[in-house]
């Protein structure tokens, strides 16, 4: 089902597709956006370079992303060390590295956790076999219903052959609107 970014609530596991950096910043920086208002913990998986971009968005309208970052509500973490850590992709070490995280997060007293992220040229540079990812994400599914989480699985188009995205938005219950903010 299509469903406005805006319109993500608690337990919505959603992907969406971009093509330019510049899309992935104003969803990712529309989603941390939410999850202060929410105050909930907003993560985002991303290069370093759309960290600082997503940070200096942040600050431009009035968040400061230091401070989200000192208390925990912001989280950055880039893919390799995301997906890749130990040097290979291993959905079970994942998904147990992200219930630790969201328990975590609840210990401190966030609401929830709303998480953006994705592989990049990950399955492309052959770092990521699809039949593997897509187990990842029938399993990641899982934790929508188990914990209060909200999360958008974002994937580069020229990066994903269309047969295997075809396949991760049938896993997807919500495939976000392309659209961007204005602010």
């Amino acid at each position: 089902m299509k469903i406005a970014l805006d319109e993500i609530q608690r337990h919505d596991h959603a992907c969406v597709s971009f093509h330019l950096d510049t899309e992935f910043i104003d969803y990712a920086f529309r989603n941390v956006q939410t999850a202060v208002r929410r105050h909930e913990c907003g993560l985002v998986i991303a290069p370093a370079l759309l960290q600082e971009r997503i940070s200096e968005r942040l600050a431009l309208a009035g968040l400061d992303p230091e401070r989200l970052l000192a208390t925990g509500q912001l989280n950055f973490i880039s893919p390799d060390a995301f997906y890749l850590a130990g040097g290979s992709f291993d959905a079970d070490r994942i998904i147990e590295g992200v219930e630790r995280s969201i328990q975590g997060m609840l210990r401190k007293g966030f609401s929830g956790l709303r998480g953006i992220g994705g592989v990049y040229d990950a399955v492309a540079e052959g770092k990521i076999d699809p039949v593997k990812l897509i187990a990842y994400e029938i399993k990641a599914q899982a934790l929508f219903h188990q914990y209060p989480v909200s999360g958008i699985c974002a994937y580069r188009r020229p990066s994903i052959p269309d047969s295997l995205y075809d396949q991760i938005v049938q896993i997807h219950p919500y495939q976000v609107l392309r659209t961007l903010s204005l602010s």
